[in-house]
């Protein structure tokens, strides 16, 4: 699990936002739009049923938690480190705890994601190995990443990996180089978590950049490829756990 340098500062954020309801809701209409581009990476109607129970990894905030049980009606337990909810996601039932030793018994849940959080990691095949602990056979394994360019484009991949970064240190409120930033390529990711008991069912991605923030006259590159103005690519990814 990352470590959480800022907690403490991010969670005087949450408490500041919390006295003024403007801004509360300023954020949280930021971290719902966000949560309802991660729904479409991950094609959550598809890949989540009604009856089936989910523990998201990493809760953060909560949002994105919060639309997965509102979009499936699944059942969604919600663990971190640190409860940094917000007042309009404390319906999230949450647990804290550290997903190198999960809180739960063996063959427990239908369905295990990772939203953006596996990049924080140093170690991704010990979360891994819980992850196929606690999953049920055939149960779903939910993926989330900024993925970079692969190894043979050394010079692009390295540029992104440090404007990525940049980004996510703005976007979680911590200290430059506070974390591993353990970012793939999307054939990377297939590979690494595939060696761990996974099977790779299919992914989906769209790329971003600062075209995303341009009048559409002005933008540059389309959403399916690198462009110069839409550089960072994120993917969704759902493995099955393997018999």
């Amino acid at each position: 699990m990352p470590k959480l340098y800022s907690s403490k500062f991010q969670i005087n954020i949450i408490t500041k936002l919390e006295k003024y309801p403007f801004l509360l809701d300023f954020f949280s209409k930021l971290a719902r739009k966000r949560a309802t581009k991660v729904a479409e990476d991950l094609n959550l109607k598809k890949n989540i049923r009604r009856e089936d129970k989910v523990l998201y990894i990493g809760a953060g905030t909560g949002h994105i938690a919060q639309l997965i049980a509102t979009e499936t009606k699944a059942k969604v337990i919600a663990l971190d480190l640190e409860d940094l909810r917000t007042s309009d996601t404390k319906n999230i039932q949450f647990v804290q705890g550290n997903a190198l030793n999960l809180p739960f018994k063996t063959n427990s849940y239908d369905v295990l994601t990772y939203v953006d959080m596996l990049h924080h990691c140093e170690q991704q095949g010990e979360i891994l190995k819980e992850a196929h602990r606690v999953l049920k056979s055939g149960g779903r394994l939910l993926v989330h990443e900024e993925t970079v360019p692969s190894l043979d484009r050394n010079k692009s991949r390295i540029l992104v990996k440090f404007l990525i970064g940049v980004v996510d240190d703005l976007v979680n409120l911590q200290p430059f180089g506070s974390n591993p930033y353990n970012f793939r390529s999307a054939k990377e990711w297939i590979k690494f978590i595939e060696g761990h008991g996974f099977r790779y069912s299919s992914r989906q991605s769209h790329n971003w950049g600062i075209s995303d923030f341009l009048p559409s006259v002005l933008n540059l590159g389309n959403k399916n490829s690198r462009s110069v103005g839409r550089i960072f690519e994120t993917t969704g990814f759902i493995f099955r756990k393997g018999d």
